[in-house]
């Protein structure tokens, strides 16, 4: 049992380690959210672009180690990264949301990905489990039906990884130049 303990309390002391990284570099203090790229120095780039995927990471870490670990700085990157996702990475035109942003938050890559789409699925419901903000669910509730409204194929069943802007056929489905362009995965 002593074991335990020990393997415990150096998880805690691991992972608290990685969240005070994060919590040192990430933060985009001249655009707002997070910064899309750093180099092997830390040093940030503030003209990368934002990917939504990282985005909803963050959300669903700091949401997630709010919940473990009650921590008012957690609690702070919990919410500026859900204010930046609801203010930036929804379409307000066609539904869903975007691949990539720009630093200042519009659109780069408005193609809508459905890797992307779960992750800040994942990230809203977390954020709602640790704070009860009603706009986190309905925001995670809304982007469910979207996803089953416009990537359900139901002809063949499953899901279509990835469309347009406006949820119109895509020829390059592909996450990265390394994925296979399949339709489905």
């Amino acid at each position: 049992m002593k074991q335990l303990e020990q393997y415990q309390n150096q998880m805690k002391t691991e992972l608290q380690n990685i969240l005070q990284f994060w919590l040192k570099y990430a933060p985009d203090e001249h655009h707002g959210g997070f910064v899309g790229a750093m180099n092997h120095e830390n040093i940030p780039d503030y003209s990368a672009p934002k990917g939504v995927v990282l985005l909803a990471r963050i959300l669903w870490t700091f949401s997630a180690a709010h919940q473990a670990i009650p921590n008012e700085q957690y609690l702070n990157m919990a919410q500026r990264a859900f204010d930046y996702l609801i203010k930036f990475a929804f379409d307000a035109e066609f539904g869903g949301v975007y691949w990539k942003l720009l630093p200042d938050g519009q659109a780069s890559d408005s193609r809508k990905q459905i890797y992307a789409h779960a992750f800040v699925v994942y990230g809203l419901s977390e954020f709602y489990a640790a704070t009860n903000n009603e706009l986190a669910l309905e925001k995670a509730i809304e982007l469910f039906h979207v996803l089953e409204a416009k990537s359900y194929d139901t002809q063949y069943g499953g899901y279509i990884e990835a469309f347009n802007k406006n949820w119109s056929a895509i020829h390059d489905v592909r996450l990265s130049g390394k994925d296979k362009n399949e339709k489905k995965p």
